[in-house]
């Protein structure tokens, strides 16, 4: 339960709806184009970055870490180290702590921003010293194929920390050394991807994990979010819409350092409390456990399913296609990869689903119609949208047993004689949460007729040269 000395010291994050907007909306230089170390967005497998190994009971040079080309699959660098501290659990005797301070005010506690390597290595000094600290992560996914973490935050009981991920990235393995030190418990909130990211970006790992998210679990609280724990431990509310700004903003608006700070401030206080109920109720040892199994998971990079268009979530929407659609589907599906890949950009920054969809299904006659499906139009449906439109010329015109479809899209095909493949104008219905240039979730509209589109050449795609280069002219 809340502690009554924090009732008197709610914290209410609130921001204005024009502010959220701006926040994700912000034109913002791709900080990937400055990395030292461009992402590798192919399909070869990751490999673990590490480039040392600080509490190693087995050295980095007798690792073996070459991935399996079929799988993607490889030996984690602390599988040694996360199996002798497994054993270390089985001996875990909980005892509660001495006392569990209320966490000071944020206005009343030391905030220091971490943006050059003498505050990194001063951070790091001052947090090998204690005996718990919080962590979580803020991500940016949208303008790059693979994902970019933006910050870490971290908490000791009277200091926070925020480090500025973007600048230090080539620096931030230094982590490993506090991270994987056995006798440190790092506390986070569903670790799961955060885990994944450390590894993915900077090569770091975590040894001696608690999870209050798995801890949630363990207890069956009415809800697991962080939100939740905040509210019913703390009595801290935090703003759910700041889940939405584009962490890559820099400077940081201060509305966003205190959403960022907020979510390891107080976590050390509820990590305790959630101990103690582990504890009553025999539970902490598993806790433990299902906390160092997450640090066993190992990061593999995403690749291509061939079969993914069939059952990509909101792609199908309950209509039935018929196979010169589903081909369609498929063909565009496999493009969007290649061009995200290529563009470094995320698959719905490319084309969202609804619109991949839409243009699978109506499968227009000329690019303008292509760019009636689309609303706003995607910047890189405009750059490719030759390679598009052939794609939809082979569905519509080839011959039916030319088109190749998986087995599988059988059931999906329609019972119908071929549906109808241009309209002069198309409902496209409102998308829960769709990328900031589309605007379709606001409400349900009507596109406007397919021969006003405006701002487009008349000459026929085939005329045109693909963007993507000869390899890409025809996909197949």
């Amino acid at each position: 339960m809340m502690d009554s000395s924090l009732q008197k010291n709610r914290e209410f994050n609130t921001l204005s709806p024009n502010s959220v907007k701006l926040l994700a909306s912000k034109n913002i230089s791709r900080p990937q184009i400055l990395f030292t170390v461009a992402p590798d967005n192919s399909n070869a497998p990751f490999l673990p970055i590490l480039k040392t190994k600080p509490n190693a009971i087995v050295r980095l040079e007798d690792c073996d870490l070459t991935a399996d080309p079929e799988t993607g699959d490889y030996t984690h660098p602390y599988l040694k180290e996360l199996e002798e501290f497994g054993k270390c659990l089985e001996l875990y005797v909980h005892v509660p702590a001495a006392s569990n301070p209320v966490p000071l005010p944020l206005e009343e506690t030391p905030l220091i921003f971490v943006d050059s390597t003498v505050t990194l290595e001063s951070m790091l000094m001052e947090l090998s010293s204690e005996q718990e600290i919080a962590v979580d992560l803020e991500h940016h996914s949208y303008r790059t194929f693979l994902g970019i973490t933006c910050l870490i935050q971290l908490s000791s009981r009277t200091k926070d920390y925020i480090v500025d991920a973007i600048a230090l990235r080539d620096h931030l393995g230094n982590f490993n050394k506090l991270f994987t030190d056995p006798k440190i418990v790092k506390v986070l909130h569903g670790s799961d991807m955060d885990l994944m990211w450390l590894q993915r970006d900077f090569g770091v790992y975590i040894v001696n994990l608690f999870d209050t998210g798995q801890a949630a679990r363990a207890l069956q609280l009415p809800r697991f979010s962080l939100s939740y724990l905040l509210q019913h431990f703390a009595g801290v509310y935090t703003n759910k819409a700041y889940q939405l700004a584009d962490w890559r903003i820099r400077p940081l608006p201060e509305e966003l350092v205190t959403y960022a700070r907020t979510d390891t401030h107080y976590l050390l206080y509820i990590a305790e409390q959630l101990r103690n109920h582990l504890a009553d109720r025999g539970l902490l040892s598993s806790v433990l456990e299902r906390s160092r199994e997450l640090c066993l998971r190992i990061y593999k990079k995403p690749t291509f399913d061939p079969l993914g268009y069939l059952s990509m979530p909101n792609m199908l929407g309950g209509v039935s296609l018929n196979k010169r659609q589903l081909y369609a589907l498929k063909h565009l599906c496999i493009l969007r990869d290649s061009i995200a890949r290529r563009e470094d950009e995320s698959l719905n920054y490319v084309l969202p689903n609804h619109m991949l969809r839409l243009i699978a299904e109506e499968l227009p006659r000329e690019t303008t119609g292509i760019f009636a499906c689309c609303s706003p139009i995607p910047p890189l449906v405009r750059k490719y949208v030759f390679d598009i439109h052939k794609i939809v010329l082979d569905a519509r015109n080839n011959k039916l047993n030319e088109l190749v479809i998986d087995d599988s899209a059988a059931q999906f095909k329609s019972d119908r004689a071929e549906q109808r493949t241009e309209r002069s104008s198309v409902l496209v219905p409102g998308m829960l949460r769709c990328p900031p240039h589309d605007f379709s979730n606001k409400t349900s509209f009507r596109l406007r007729n397919i021969s006003q589109a405006q701002g487009v050449s008349k000459e026929p795609s085939w005329n045109k040269s693909s963007s993507l280069g000869k390899s890409f002219s025809r996909v197949s």
